[in-house]
């Protein structure tokens, strides 16, 4: 458990990573199989660039799951700005692959909460273990 949990400066020191529709599928997949970290699947309206979308999601206590498990990723995998079909598409694909697997955070199919505006970013939240 991070000692600095919910820290605005943390952001800094969380890993971060841009990728294809592709590699991410292939990312998420690897860690999935590992079953040793535990990871979270989400959407972010576009706000900015990609990265800054998915900080705008909150970290550390502004986020529910990291708030949840009281840690911050130690990784955030996330795609470029995708128009919203393509990112409530993604994201609903990912959790209903993944959604059975013991270290997969979601509990419900993030279809139902997708993203409202015309383009956002889905994400892969990864607590290294």
């Amino acid at each position: 458990i991070n000692a600095e949990y919910g820290r605005v400066s943390m952001w800094t020191h969380i890993a971060k990573e841009q990728c294809t529709i592709e590699n991410l599928q292939q990312k998420t997949k690897g860690y999935a199989d590992q079953k040793k970290n535990y990871f979270y699947i989400g959407v972010a309206c576009k706000d900015g660039d990609a990265e800054n979308s998915v900080k705008q999601r909150g970290f550390g206590k502004q986020h529910h799951i990291d708030k949840k498990i009281n840690q911050i990723p130690d990784l955030i995998l996330h795609t470029q700005e995708l128009v919203r079909n393509s990112v409530c598409s993604l994201e609903s694909s990912l959790i209903e692959t993944y959604l059975h697997y013991k270290r997969c955070l979601n509990g419900i199919n993030g279809s139902d909460n997708c993203i409202t505006s015309d383009t956002g970013v889905v994400y892969v939240r990864v607590y290294l273990d």
